[in-house]
């Protein structure tokens, strides 16, 4: 026949049953954290970098806006220096017909 020593009976008892079982609970949950902690930065970075993203094509799409700008800028430019050396042309001409 067997005899229950201190080791046999602790095992039996409930206060084993709680102990191994909030191990486990805390082994778990620490397993279940790292794991969700590496999810939630990898998808930060994946938001970061759609952001990113987002935020360059709005760069492109106002770089294209500015180009147009500036295109539109340089033919006023023209046309008013044109405008301007007219006009010098036209007071010269005045100028010398006056008596």
């Amino acid at each position: 026949m067997t005899t229950n020593t201190g080791w046999s009976a602790f095992l039996k008892s409930p206060h084993f049953t709680v102990i191994t079982t909030g191990a486990v609970v805390l082994v778990a949950g620490l397993g279940m954290f790292t794991l969700l902690d590496g999810k939630i930065s990898s998808l930060r970075l994946e938001t970061k970098s759609d952001l990113q993203l987002a935020a360059q094509k709005a760069d492109n799409q106002f770089s294209r806006v500015d180009a147009r700008f500036d295109r539109v800028d340089s033919k006023f430019d023209a046309v008013i220096s044109k405008i301007d050396a007219d006009g010098k042309e036209l007071r010269s001409l005045l100028q010398a017909t006056k008596p």
